[in-house]
């Protein structure tokens, strides 16, 4: 849960029974431990977390029509997310007509979780880094842009962790002419990619 808690004013439920349920999933693929001492081995099993969405009203992709193409480089720590150019009416969708919307890109190192606390050598700590975009107007075309985001460390990840990418769209409401205030629980978003 920690790894997604950039976008913890966009869910509209708690979703940790739902990341829990997965990780025991996770946790029965394990064949090497026995009962009661098995590993959460996310690295093995990084497919079962993409499309995970953290909202249970709203999809990204009812606001957000089209797939964002994306890329995670894991031997440089970065990724880049392409967001379309977005057309409101067309392919994008402002169901709340709030005035104002922008990006939360959101990358994190997530460890695989051993019996007992135990950890090999070379684990890496479990770095989360957030991106926002600038906010943009919901009424008006947006032009495309690429959102990069880099992790701090350059030092090459252990094979026992994970990079999680999520990506959340979050909408707000100006305060005066140069201050616009985030919406709490007026967004949503989703691990777009796991690697």
């Amino acid at each position: 849960r920690r790894p997604l808690l950039a976008s913890a004013p966009l869910p509209d439920h708690n979703f940790t029974s739902q990341l829990t349920a997965i990780a025991k999933i996770i946790q029965k693929l394990d064949a090497k431990s026995a009962r009661g001492q098995r590993a959460v081995l996310l690295s093995q099993h990084k497919h079962l977390l993409v499309g995970f969405s953290l909202n249970k009203k709203i999809a990204f992709e009812s606001i957000v029509k089209p797939t964002l193409p994306h890329r995670i480089d894991r031997s440089q720590g970065n990724a880049a997310v392409q967001i379309p150019e977005l057309v409101p009416g067309l392919n994008f969708s402002n169901r709340k007509t709030h005035p104002f919307y922008r990006f939360i890109i959101n990358m994190s190192c997530v460890n695989d979780k051993w019996y007992g606390g135990f950890q090999p050598k070379g684990i890496d700590d479990g770095e989360i880094v957030t991106v926002y975009s600038s906010w943009r107007p919901s009424f008006e075309p947006a032009a495309a842009e690429e959102i990069q985001i880099q992790l701090s460390r350059t030092e090459a990840l252990s094979d026992s962790t994970t990079i999680i990418l999520s990506v959340g769209i979050q909408f707000g409401a100006a305060l005066t002419d140069a201050i616009i205030q985030p919406v709490k629980h007026a967004g949503c978003a989703k691990i777009i990619s796991v690697a």
